[in-house]
């Protein structure tokens, strides 16, 4: 059995530079739907948790709505599943402006089965190279199971 390591929402948004508070606020209001259940009296995240909260706090930076981030960071979690050592990610914005997540190598079926067929107006290309060494490190040194001290409660 192998077990996916983790760690707590106060390493996680310090990790993926997102304020705890406001990441929050966001599931309470339901901006963020694919946030990680409460085990406990925590917030458990994995890896790929991570990566989505890094996807949000870019996108709020970048003047997104929290919805809507969430909702891409969502896609970006459900595309780390398929993709778990994902070096690149694309955030692809169809003719209606509406933002869609991908890895590069779904492109074509992201334009095929999702777009319509048409193509898409941009398409902006994330690195995630130094996000795997930040996240890999923080596992290493937190060991994968430490709670911070303000975990308390979520």
């Amino acid at each position: 059995m192998n077990i996916e390591p983790t760690m707590s929402s106060t390493y996680a948004c310090e990790v993926a530079f997102v304020n705890k508070q406001r990441f929050n606020e966001a599931v309470a209001r339901g901006d963020y739907p694919c946030a990680p259940p409460v085990y406990g009296r925590a917030r458990v995240f994995t890896a790929r948790d991570v990566f989505g909260l890094w996807l949000y706090g870019h996108l709020t930076d970048e003047g997104i709505p929290p919805a809507k981030a969430g909702e891409l960071a969502c896609e970006l979690v459900s595309v780390m599943r398929h993709y778990p050592d994902l070096q690149e990610v694309l955030l692809v914005r169809d003719a209606f402006r509406r933002r869609h997540v991908c890895a590069p190598s779904d492109l074509q079926s992201l334009i095929e089965f999702r777009l319509g067929k048409s193509e898409p107006i941009g398409v902006e290309t994330l690195d995630l190279r130094q996000m795997h060494k930040n996240i890999a490190h923080q596992f290493k040194k937190l060991a994968a199971t430490y709670v911070h001290p303000d975990d308390a409660e979520d």
